[in-house]
Formats: structure tokens, C-alpha cells, sequence
């Protein structure tokens, strides 16, 4: 009998290292390590971008322009609707999603 998985299964935190403090938890769950491990991932990579006299480039390069595009899109759906501050803050909600759900779907097709 083969076991098909919700598509709910997702959006399941799990506790990798449980913390009780009395009734309050404060545990690292599977959704905190990979925001961790992006946020980590993000600054390394943005530091490296840093030109031999520390400073930033000019010219974007393909990545550089890749994000530029997806913020430029869902800044374009955001337009009328929302004020500019909540904008940025739909943006990073977006992106973290986005990150997430393919870092999942990477590790799901890799486990099957």
C-alpha cells in the first residue's frame, strides 16, 4: 500500500529541538532553521557581491536583475491597492514564501 501525502503536509511545523520553559515553547522548529539558513545564506551571498574596494557594484549582474524584475512584478500588483510601506512588507512576505515552498518541493521530489 503506497501512502499519498496531504498536500497540507506543507505547512507542518515541527519541533527539530524541543524547549519548555514551563508552560511556554520555545522550541526550533523546521520553519525557523530554514529561515535561519536563507537569512544566513542571503548575507553571504550579498557580501560577496562587495567589488575589491568594498564597494558595491554598479552594473547589476544577472541575479541582481532577476530580483529586480520579481520585486518590479508584485510591486505592479500592489499598486493601487495598498500603501507603500505595507508594499515592502507584502514583498518580503512573497519571497519568503516563494523560498520556502521551493526549497520544499526540491526536497520532495529528491525524496521520492
Amino acid at each position: 500500500m503506497k501512502f499519498i501525502p496531504s498536500p497540507l503536509e506543507q505547512f507542518e511545523i515541527l519541533p527539530v529541538i524541543p524547549v519548555r520553559f514551563g508552560p511556554i515553547d520555545f522550541s526550533i522548529s523546521n520553519d525557523f532553521i530554514i529561515g535561519g539558513l536563507l537569512i544566513f545564506f542571503l548575507y553571504v551571498y550579498f557580501s560577496a557581491l562587495r567589488g575589491p574596494d568594498n564597494s558595491s557594484y554598479i552594473i547589476p549582474g544577472r541575479w541582481q536583475a532577476v530580483v529586480y524584475l520579481i520585486q518590479k512584478l508584485v510591486m505592479n500588483l500592489l499598486t493601487g491597492n495598498v500603501n507603500n510601506k505595507k508594499a515592502e512588507l507584502f514583498f518580503s512576505s512573497f519571497i519568503y514564501v516563494i523560498c520556502n515552498n521551493t526549497w520544499y518541493e526540491l526536497n520532495r521530489v529528491n525524496s521520492l
